[in-house]
C-alpha cells in the first residue's frame, strides 16, 4: 500500500509540476490523494482541534518521509511548493517511456 500511495503521489506531483511549473502543497497532495479514501479517524473524545491537527500533521510528515526513503517523492526543508518526483519514481517513469517507444 505504501509503494502505491507513492507512486501515486509522485504522478499527482508531475502532473502539478506539468501543469504549473512548481510542485503542490503538503496539503494538497495529500487532499488529492485521500479524497476518495479520507484520513479521518474516530478521534479519541477529549482531543481538542490544536491536538488533532498536530496529530494530522505529524502523521503526513511521517508518510511523506517514507516516500521519500523509498524513492517516490522528495521536497526542500522549508520551502512551499518544492514538492517533486523522486529518483525512484524518475527511473521507473523512464524505463516506462522506453518501452512504450521501443
Amino acid at each position: 500500500m505504501a509503494d502505491e500511495l507513492g507512486l501515486a503521489a509522485a504522478i499527482f506531483i508531475a502532473r502539478v509540476r506539468r501543469r504549473s511549473g512548481t510542485g503542490p502543497t503538503f496539503r494538497e497532495l495529500f487532499d488529492e490523494l485521500f479524497q476518495s479514501r479520507p484520513l479521518h479517524p474516530e478521534w479519541p473524545t477529549g482531543l481538542n482541534r490544536q491536538a488533532r491537527s498536530r496529530i494530522h500533521r505529524a502523521f503526513i510528515m511521517q508518510v511523506a518521509i517514507q516516500w521519500k526513503r523509498r524513492g517516490w517523492i522528495s521536497w526542500d526543508p522549508g520551502v512551499t511548493h518544492s514538492l517533486r518526483t523522486g529518483r525512484e519514481f524518475r527511473v521507473r517513469s523512464r524505463a516506462f517511456q522506453a518501452s512504450r517507444a521501443g
